[in-house]
């Protein structure tokens, strides 16, 4: 299967499932408290705004470090990117959290619809980004709180 193909067919199963989830001809599905997928959501919406707080903070320490070269200057750096590093590997951490978080209501399933579209889709666009497997376990997740109907 060319890879056309294959962004189509999921082009077309992203589209059916948000379809599913988001017009209500899904069954609701019982939940007797919120959503762990809003959670698992915000979590990393939380993450993701440390990590670009630390990637700014480290591009401005790189522009001055280039301009002054104080002394110092690499270890400044090797700290900075060391959070950095830190905050990407938890960030990574929370967004597989959330691909196989279970959804327990139809609102849910609709959230997880729309991170795999708006946070792991997008990775496909590149090969070889391995993201296959994380884009596997979100429906697996997805299709189980439907079942779950």
């Amino acid at each position: 299967m060319s890879i056309s193909q294959k962004t189509t067919r999921r082009s077309a199963i992203f589209a059916g499932l948000a379809a599913v989830a988001t017009t209500g001809t899904a069954k609701a599905i019982e939940a007797t408290a919120p959503d762990p997928v809003f959670a698992a959501i915000g979590a990393f919406q939380a993450a993701q705004a440390e990590l670009d707080a630390a990637n700014k903070a480290l591009s401005d320490l790189e522009t001055e470090l280039f301009k002054t070269r104080p002394p110092g200057a690499q270890e400044s750096h090797d700290r900075a990117f060391t959070t950095y590093d830190r905050l990407y590997e938890r960030r990574c951490q929370l967004r597989d959290q959330v691909c196989a978080t279970v959804p327990t209501t139809t609102a849910g399933a609709a959230a997880l619809v729309r991170f795999i579209q708006e946070e792991i889709a997008p990775a496909f666009a590149e090969a070889g980004t391995g993201f296959e497997g994380l884009q596997a376990a979100a429906l697996a997740s997805l299709e189980a709180g439907l079942l779950r109907a």
